[in-house]
């Protein structure tokens, strides 16, 4: 249906088909990039007729959930290309703006001691299926070797490794969520292998790293099969440059609208989630910002610090009581 509407709104005749591929071709006549969606709409055909009329066409769970995610991966992409772009590279951002006043040496030591309590321990090795990875899936990632982690990831990037690495990354990020952290990680490693599959999500992280918007943002889902994801395929990019892009989940997004309620907060659903919308990504624009610029003062007094090194110390900031760079709307 959304595929249909873009053709509507763009006055193409609507050709009287089922078949998504069909229909993304025709969209593409009009707008190439709708060609990225030709694997997320693959596994949404057969939902059209057989779950209908054929009683033997019965899927397993998983491949429900991976379905749902496609289709919402396309209601995403379509509403992008109907709505007013995302405008918002964090280096070229001008607001939220920000006050850069001295930070005192207690308030590092704080920031200090906050960092260094980042506690995100995760056992890999508890993957469900990680006989389908062999290889990898075989240590604990320890919040002390987490930047190594990171730098495995960064050097898989073109390479057969790719693959592995990106789903051990993806068990890692949502090692918290007990029934879903499985299913993500084998839906990546699926999602990546078909040909080019790895090189399509390479490309992908290099080009939202290069230059930040919607259209990016949607790319990068579509490339890993995140299309109703928000944290995880911000957290690839994180892992492949943890100097400019942190993190972010529901912690931090907490932590944003206690510490900055003035400012644009992430969309959220009622149990916490936040919504993979232009919203959150505007939001996430803002909090990449902040910590961009929260390392610049931080980084002044002594050693480096990289935005992922701001994140991981907010995110163990329960009480939001860090001493931060001012928000212009907070002074």
């Amino acid at each position: 249906k959304f595929l249909k509407g873009y053709l509507a709104h763009r006055d193409c005749a609507i050709p009287p088909t089922h078949n998504l591929l069909k229909l993304i071709a025709r969209c593409a006549e009009t707008d190439a990039s709708f060609l990225e969606l030709a694997n997320v709409a693959e596994i949404l055909t057969p939902f059209a007729v057989e779950v209908r009329y054929d009683m033997d066409f019965w899927p397993e769970a998983d491949t429900v959930a991976r379905a749902r995610d496609a289709a919402e991966a396309i209601r995403e992409f379509v509403s992008g290309r109907l709505a007013i772009p995302l405008a918002g590279d964090p280096e070229r951002q001008t607001g939220p703006a920000l006050a850069i006043e001295r930070v005192s040496t207690d308030d590092l030591r704080m920031w200090n001691a906050l960092k260094a309590n980042f506690k995100w321990r995760v056992d890999l090795r508890t993957f469900k299926y990680r006989e389908m990875c062999p290889g990898f899936f075989d240590r604990v990632i320890e919040p002390a070797t987490v930047d190594e982690f990171g730098r495995l990831f960064r050097e898989s990037l073109h390479t057969e490794k790719l693959t592995g690495r990106a789903a051990e990354v993806a068990f890692w990020k949502n090692f918290g969520q007990y029934r879903g952290r499985d299913r993500t990680a084998r839906g990546l490693l699926e999602w990546l292998s078909p040909p080019f599959g790895a090189d399509r999500f390479a490309q992908a992280i290099e080009g939202i790293a290069r230059d930040f918007t919607w259209d990016s943002f949607q790319r990068l889902r579509a490339s890993c099969g995140q299309v109703s994801g928000f944290a995880t395929p911000l957290a690839f990019l994180s892992f492949f440059d943890p100097e400019r892009f942190p993190m972010v989940d529901q912690r931090i997004a907490d932590w944003w609208t206690r510490r900055f309620p003035k400012q644009l907060q992430f969309s959220r659903t009622d149990d916490g989630w936040i919504r993979p919308n232009q919203q959150s990504l505007k939001a996430y624009v803002s909090w990449t910002s902040f910590c961009r610029r929260q390392a610049e003062v931080l980084s002044g007094l002594g050693d480096h610090w990289r935005a992922r090194d701001v994140e991981m110390a907010v995110w163990s900031d329960r009480a939001a009581v860090l001493p931060t760079v001012r928000l212009a709307s907070n002074q």
